[in-house]
């Protein structure tokens, strides 16, 4: 088995599928496109009549969304219209934040992604996650391709984190796919797939 991948398997473990009605609390971080969250505690305790969550950007309030029903509410991304960050009722409030982003990159820098290439073995990648997050939780790994398919949990820790570092030299030639599914309060939340080829090593790339 090759080694990449045998240190994938290694911390294998089950994780929570999604569940429904997430109850969201005052600091808690949602995301654009959740669904059936329960809003009512944080509501609580906020001026009656409320019936919004509002950013305030620099000059003021610059985006209010809707909240109809407090108990089953879906953050769509037409009501978020792109402004994210911290929005509040009251002196409650919550983090919105876009999905998990995955990359695949050299050297662990964002300017060098590398997804969709071909790479050479002897250039390793790093697998770098944006989740928005505070740290605490924990996120699942996969890699699927011709080597076979890989998942590792790590614990979650500062919002852009290289998850793991993948070899070439240590994959078979070809296609793979990469996940990342940020896992909070039995809540599961997967990031996009990432697709990456790994060159036989007498191709020069």
């Amino acid at each position: 088995m090759h080694r990449a991948l045998l240190l994938l398997l290694l911390l294998c473990i089950a994780v929570p599928a999604a569940a429904d009605g997430r109850v969201v609390s005052s600091g808690d971080t949602v995301y654009v496109g959740e669904e059936n969250l329960d809003l009512t505690p944080l509501f609580a305790g906020a001026p009656a009549g409320s019936d919004r969550l509002v950013h305030t950007g620099v000059s003021g309030p610059d985006n209010s969304i809707a909240v109809p029903n407090r108990s089953s509410f879906d953050l769509t991304a037409g009501a978020v219209d792109g402004v994210t960050g911290v929005y509040t009722v009251g002196r409650q409030w919550v983090n919105v934040t876009g999905s998990p982003r995955l990359d695949v990159v050299l050297d662990g820098s964002p300017d060098a992604s590398v997804m969709g290439e071909r790479i050479a073995p002897g250039r390793p990648v790093d697998l770098v996650l944006t989740h928005g997050r505070p740290a605490g939780g924990a996120v699942r790994i996969t890699l699927t391709g011709p080597s076979g398919v890989g998942l590792t949990e790590r614990a979650l820790t500062a919002n852009r984190t290289v998850l793991a570092v993948i070899d070439p030299a240590d994959l078979s030639p070809g296609f793979y796919a990469a996940r990342a599914t940020v896992v909070a309060a039995g809540t599961a939340y997967p990031s996009n797939s990432v697709v990456f080829a790994v060159a036989p090593e007498n191709e020069m790339v």
